[in-house]
Formats: C-alpha cells, structure tokens, sequence
C-alpha cells in the first residue's frame, strides 16, 4: 500500500495539503479495512465519522421499505462518503457496502474536535476544502434536478 501521503494526495480531499498537513492528519485517520461483500455501515445506523476510499470501491445504496436499491452509487478510490453524519450527527442516510476488498481512512468527530484543538489551521484548512467538494456535489445535484425537471 502507498504511504499515507500519497494515498490522501491522490484524493481530491487532500488535493490543497502539503506534506506537514499529511503528517499532522495521518495522526488523526484511521485506517479500516472491509472484504467484499461486507458492510461498513447501515442506513440509520448513528455514527459521526467520514470516510475515504483508498483502495478499492463502494457501494452507497437507499433501503426502500426493506428492500435494497438496485441503483445505488458506486465510489472508487479518493472519494469520500460518510460526510452528513460527520457533519450534522444524524443517523447514516444509506448503506455502504464493500464492493471489493476496500481500505478507508475514517476520520471521527472526536478526532477532528481534538485536531482542531492541536492543528487549528490544518483543522480549518480540511473544513474549507471538504465544504467546496460538498458545494460542488450538491451544485451537481441541482443541475440534474433542473434538467429532470425541464
């Protein structure tokens, strides 16, 4: 596996970082690792951590009355999920699923509170870029909506 650097640099979470942030948030991630097939977590499960794909792929799936999507999301390597739970505390909004073999670094709201009380500027630096990625998807969303909508 590549080093921690490297991993978060190819991911487009850590594209504004340079190598002292890494060090300081390598200390505050921790690396998971899922098989194919398991779960990572349930829709509504409560949890307040993000995390981010660094090798290998995820399913992001709704449950409708029981049943699971056919139509999920699938995400690969350098993508985050996790992040509304992260955000607001509220229970997980879908299901994600190990596609493959998958290894993520998951970041907890404990972890952040005390980085930001230690690394302020690296805290505040991840908030900015992880808002401008969350800016862009729901500004994606949008245009989708509109042009389904027309």
């Amino acid at each position: 596996m590549k080093r921690f650097w490297e991993l978060l640099g190819d991911a487009k979470l850590g594209e504004d970082f340079d190598w002292e942030d890494f060090e300081i948030l390598s200390k505050f991630l921790e690396l998971r690792e899922f098989k194919a097939g398991e779960s990572i977590f349930k829709e509504r499960d409560h949890a307040e951590s993000l995390m981010l794909i660094v090798e290998g792929e995820v399913h992001i799936f709704k449950e409708f009355e029981g049943l699971r999507e056919t139509v999920g999301v699938d995400l690969k390597n350098g993508t985050f999920f996790g992040e509304m739970s992260f955000l607001d505390g509220a229970p997980r909004s879908a299901g994600a699923l190990a596609k493959m073999d998958v290894s993520i670094l998951e970041l907890t709201r404990k972890n952040l509170n005390r980085m930001a009380e230690e690394f302020p500027a690296v805290t505040i630096k991840l908030l900015l870029r992880l808002s401008s990625i969350l800016s862009r998807r729901l500004r994606q969303t949008t245009g989708r909506f509109v042009s389904l909508a027309s």
